[in-house]
């Protein structure tokens, strides 16, 4: 660190978010081995408002990079190596398969208890232990609360929803099959409907809805391929609402 450290001036270029962490790392002294810690550091100490400039590849040196794609280059295991696996996976009671990573009854059973304790606090003790022995309870668990979600994230979450339910109602009347590798688009996007407040309905209703390839879908991204005026003469002259 610079003897004639200035706090206010470190401040003031970390909260303006017009420098990436290695910058302000280089132009304050605080670098070290390629690393940026320090920054975080005095942040926590003083508590500022941190706002730093996104640059994912600003800190990896030519040498990490080098590093890194050598050490994801496969490397098949030697016969010895296969062996001595074989034999640590029998002394464990697990005979699986060299590269499959299904864990047994008795680990997921410990999984679930050792996160289930993260909620001893907040749930029911009757409804913690049927969790315990269920399969799938981190459904249960990871449900989405609505409250906290934005604006956005509240309208998507509603319209994921209803089109779900839809879907299943409305089958025979979806444009496409369902089928694999085939998903489910909203002929009007989500983001349009968002950015023009059409009713959630309206958007997932079945003549804005049609399965396409996924290939099709992520090229289509956000575009709308029908506009909101003939989306909603679709709606309104349609018989189902």
């Amino acid at each position: 660190m610079k003897k004639n450290f200035n706090i206010d001036e470190f401040t003031r270029d970390i909260e303006s978010g017009n420098f990436t962490a290695k910058e302000i790392a280089i132009k304050f002294d605080l670098l070290k081995n390629n690393c940026c810690r320090k920054i975080y550091y005095l942040v926590k100490k003083y508590k500022i408002k941190l706002n730093l400039k996104k640059d994912y590849d600003s800190y990896r040196t030519l040498e990490y990079k080098e590093k890194i794609s050598k050490s994801l280059k496969g490397k098949k295991r030697s016969s010895e190596q296969i062996e001595n696996y074989k034999k640590s996976a029998q002394k464990r009671g697990n005979n699986r398969k060299i590269g499959e990573y299904r864990h047994s009854e008795q680990t997921k059973f410990k999984i679930r208890e050792s996160n289930l304790k993260t909620f001893s606090n907040e749930k029911p003790i009757k409804w913690m232990d049927s969790c315990l022995n269920n399969p799938n309870w981190f459904k249960k668990l990871r449900k989405t609360d609505i409250e906290k979600l934005n604006d956005w994230e509240s309208y998507v979450y509603k319209v994921r929803s209803l089109t779900k339910r839809n879907a299943r109602k409305y089958s025979n009347l979806i444009e496409g099959k369902k089928q694999n590798d085939y998903h489910l688009d909203h002929i009007v996007s989500i983001s349009d409907g968002f950015n023009n407040n059409i009713d959630i309905e309206i958007i997932c209703h079945y003549v804005n809805l049609r399965y396409i390839s996924a290939k099709e879908n992520l090229i289509k991204n956000y575009r709308s391929e029908m506009t909101i005026e003939e989306l909603k003469e679709k709606y309104f002259n349609s018989e189902t609402k």
